[in-house]
């Protein structure tokens, strides 16, 4: 053999001797190894499987503590500018409906979700509460969001165009449009502000017929009968 030859030969000679010791110091002469958990609490992921190669550093699985699990909210965007981090909450799982716990806003996503439209809100039991929480449960929550003031109208009494939300009130027979700004919703129901006289009605039912000044009669409810309705200028009311 040549020079070149017998220092080529010696190079892989250590070259291999390097990654076996590198191979044993990452324990890969221990055909069993156990590891410790860092804490008390539940395996929620498995990133691997039996017979993996695992490359150095990879994560082999995710632990959730048992006495620091935080729960994931949806909010929609109506109510997303109401809720901050630090508001009280009251979290209940479904399965255990009775078994509420105390907690605190953590975090307000900015982004909506794609696939829901709502933005997500992370929420931490309180220290004595933390343990109620399993990993995977369905929950549901009330967050002491701050108030709005403002009043309390139908959905169905708001519309909106290009010039924004509006309502339509009964003066003198005539349909007033007002201006309004949605502050909140809940249900089937709207917190605005704007002018609106208390002293007026609300259109609730035909809304979407009328125009500002409009001649309007209301009806009495029945079973086919809308709550209100609207008539031209021109047409004589039945």
């Amino acid at each position: 053999a040549t020079n070149s030859q017998l220092a080529q030969a010696e190079k892989a000679v250590s070259d291999a001797e390097a990654t076996v010791a590198a191979r044993r110091d990452e324990g890969g002469t221990k055909p069993v190894e156990t590891l410790n958990a860092p804490m008390a609490g539940v395996v929620t992921t498995i990133a691997i499987s039996n017979g993996d190669h695992v490359q150095p550093g990879a994560t082999l699985l995710d632990l959730s503590a048992t006495d620091s699990g935080s729960g994931v909210l949806g909010v929609g965007p109506e109510d997303r500018g109401r809720v901050k981090a630090g508001q009280a909450v009251k979290i209940v799982d479904l399965d255990a409906p009775t078994d509420a716990s105390e907690g605190a806003v953590m975090s307000v996503g900015g982004m909506a979700d794609p696939k829901t439209g709502l933005f997500t809100v992370v929420v931490k039991p309180a220290a004595d509460d933390a343990g109620k929480l399993v990993s995977g449960a369905h929950l549901r929550a009330t967050i002491a969001a701050e108030g709005v003031a403002g009043w309390i109208v139908p959905r169905d009494a708001v519309l909106t165009d290009d010039d924004g939300p509006y309502l339509y009130q009964i003066a003198n027979g005539k349909a007033v449009r007002v201006a309004v700004e949605i502050l909140g919703a809940s249900g089937g129901q709207y917190v605005v502000a704007g002018p609106i006289d208390a002293k007026k009605k609300l259109v609730v039912s035909g809304n979407y017929q009328l125009t500002d000044g409009m001649a309007a009669h209301e009806q009495a409810p029945g079973p086919e009968a809308p709550a209100k309705s609207a008539s031209g200028d021109d047409k004589k009311s039945k």
